[in-house]
């Protein structure tokens, strides 16, 4: 069992985005920039070795690139089960669509925490949709951090949450590629080929990921239970030599698809103990189909020896469909069969295939495709500045953010008869939902940092401007929302002479 003990904090490419800019500005040119350096002026990492968790303000838990390598996990529930206050609800046994949440947050479908890779929101439409199922493959990341409590307050919408950054590999100077094979049961294996090295100004990292099973549950009369995913992705990274000021620009393009061979349909309690990886045959047709695709943009500059600012445009795309059964055509639920076989026996046995369908709606079976479209772009500058004011050291942040997502339902019912044990399509009906929903979202954040000896005070506030319209096609109505709020952070930290540390802070 991993536990938090074992992770160490190691990387020193893994920098601090809290860290003074006095400490990274002793380089007068962009060609003695460290790997480092150049984290922080892409501003993709929120903290990463030891010393800088006591600049932190709340919890903050790394596992990094040491801990992913270990267990060679595509899991992410299994990899944050490490971190405490962290807890992931699975739903279908290999981790590709974790419910995580954090704190007492709700777990269903990660709605209620803020995901991130490389500090730019990835939840296909957080603010329109945030229950979403994406996140990026543990294979293609190089390390995981989770904040608590006052440390999420710049990340948002759910700063009460948390927040969770999934982190990109950092591009090295030397020419390295890597292939990594692997076999498990159940079908089980995995492909990932990756390169990655720079030539003067210009670094690169590319890789690509495969991987499948073919599924450990058991469907009545045969077939597939498994799924495919494919993931591939570029980061390319440009450092001036000849610039006056340091300065950095990558451009991160990720694509991919998955196929996964998955039911909400489950059993009745007497053929769970029998057999719990059973599938009846009314699951047969029960697929997720998705495929997503984003692009990047980070530049960022140190404006003097005391001051940064980073700028990030970024563009997603994801779109999914999931056929399943979703009940009768007229009849009893789901839920009602499952619970009660006997009361229901003629349903229970449609549902298993021992008994065809007559030509009643009453006998067909609903699989409804459950489509969905999600688009989300947005524009966002953090600026940083050091300042010493006396004895006093202060650091200042501001942060703006110019967000918009939307995405398209359109959930399309089909009715099929069981015959001989097989799904067969008799005809289609009407939507079931079709709307379309956008928002723009406007944030913005600005903290102040005093640090005199060992004490150190932060006081902070984040401020959200949503606006939000619902179309329903189905009924021909259009609303709208619209909300504004701020949210404010006080903390402070004592770093001890003993070696230890004090934090507190509400939020």
């Amino acid at each position: 069992m991993q536990t938090m003990t074992s992770i160490p904090f190691e990387r020193a490419s893994l920098k601090t985005l809290g860290c003074l800019i006095c400490c990274a500005a002793g380089a007068s040119h962009a060609d003695s920039l460290t790997s480092a350096d150049v984290s922080v002026l892409e501003e993709v990492v929120v903290v990463g070795v030891e010393t800088d968790l006591q600049d932190i303000s709340g919890s903050v838990a790394i596992l990094d690139e040491k801990d992913l390598d270990a267990f060679d996990y595509v899991d992410l529930g299994k990899l944050l089960s490490a971190v405490p206050g962290v807890y992931v609800r699975g739903e279908d046994g290999f981790g590709l669509r974790p419910n995580i949440g954090i704190r007492g947050a709700a777990a269903e479908r990660s709605q209620k925490i803020t995901l991130m890779k490389d500090g730019v929101l990835i939840t296909p439409a957080p603010y329109s949709a945030p229950a979403a199922y994406y996140v990026p493959n543990v294979s293609r990341i190089a390390a995981v951090e989770v904040l608590k409590g006052p440390a999420a307050i710049r990340y948002g919408p759910h700063t009460v949450g948390g927040a969770i950054n999934f982190l990109s590999p950092n591009i090295p100077e030397d020419s390295v590629s890597k292939l990594d094979v692997s076999a498990g049961s159940y079908g089980f294996q995995k492909l990932q080929l990756s390169s990655t090295g720079s030539r003067g100004s210009i670094g690169y990292f590319v890789d690509g990921l495969s991987y499948s099973s073919d599924g450990f549950k058991k469907l009545d009369g045969g077939g597939h239970t498994g799924f495919e995913r494919t993931d591939l992705g570029g980061k390319f990274q440009y450092v001036p030599s000849d610039a006056q000021r340091e300065q950095v620009l990558t451009i991160s393009v990720d694509i991919g698809n998955e196929r996964a061979n998955e039911t909400y349909l489950g059993l009745t309690d007497a053929d769970f103990v029998q057999d719990p990886n059973r599938r009846y045959r009314a699951s047969q047709l029960d697929r997720f189909e998705s495929e997503h695709g984003s692009v990047i943009f980070n530049y960022g500059v140190a404006i003097t020896d005391t001051s940064r600012i980073n700028l990030k445009a970024y563009y997603t795309e994801f779109d999914r469909s999931w056929n399943k059964l979703d009940g009768f055509e007229q009849g009893p639920s789901l839920q009602e069969v499952l619970s009660s076989p006997n009361l229901y026996s003629l349903e229970y046995y449609l549902l298993t295939g021992e008994r065809d369908s007559d030509s009643l709606p009453t006998d067909f079976l609903d699989v409804t495709n459950n489509d969905r479209q999600y688009e989300t772009r947005g524009l966002q500058a953090f600026y940083e500045r050091s300042d010493q004011w006396s004895s006093w050291l202060v650091r200042t942040q501001l942060g703006l953010r110019a967000h918009k997502d939307q995405v398209r339902r359109l959930h399309s019912p089909m009715s099929y008869a069981m015959t001989d044990g097989r799904m067969v399509r008799q005809y289609g009906r009407d939507a079931k939902v079709e709307n379309y929903a956008v928002t723009d979202a406007l944030s913005s954040f600005a903290s102040i940092a005093m640090s005199r000896g060992a004490l150190t005070f932060e006081v902070g506030a984040r401020n959200e401007s949503i606006d939000g319209r619902l179309t329903n096609f189905l009924v021909d109505t259009k609303s709208e929302s619209n909300q504004s709020i701020t949210t404010p952070s006080f903390s402070f930290r004592y770093q001890s002479d003993l070696g230890f540390s004090l934090f507190g802070g509400v939020h």
